[in-house]
């Protein structure tokens, strides 16, 4: 495991991270999950440590309140988002670097671009106002 989230030193949940560097994905820290994390340990135990165990990579964040070795589900945690729309889909636009456009499927966005020209739309109407 390489994170457990704490709250007043009671641990509340746990979080297997995965990254491209290591060729690994949210799946490879489900599998981690279901195959080496004994259930039965204290930490994994339903309903008495930690309620909630979380499988993430950089796209993809998987969740489960119950861990039953190979029977353990894994639900969907993050929604998506299309920025600048209302839809919304399953996982994160991908990101390529930094502050650079990162595409979600069909569209492009570049996350700079958006952040400057609403802050700067923001403190004109601000200006406008005065």
């Amino acid at each position: 495991m390489d994170s457990t989230f704490s709250l007043n030193g009671l641990p509340v949940a746990t979080c297997e991270l995965k990254n491209p560097f290591s060729n690994q994905t949210w799946r490879d820290a489900v599998h981690q999950y279901q195959n080496d994390r004994d259930p039965r340990a204290p930490l994994f135990s339903y309903q008495k440590r930690a309620l909630v165990h979380f499988a993430a990579d950089v796209d993809e964040v998987r969740m489960a309140t119950r861990l039953e070795g190979d029977k353990t589900f894994f639900l969907p945690f993050n929604k998506g988002s299309h920025p600048g729309e209302v839809k919304c889909g399953g996982g994160n636009p991908q990101h390529t670097s930094g502050y650079r456009a990162a595409t979600s499927g069909r569209r492009s966005y570049n996350a700079t671009a958006s952040w400057t020209s609403s802050g700067t739309s923001s403190s004109r109407s601000t200006a406008k106002s005065r």
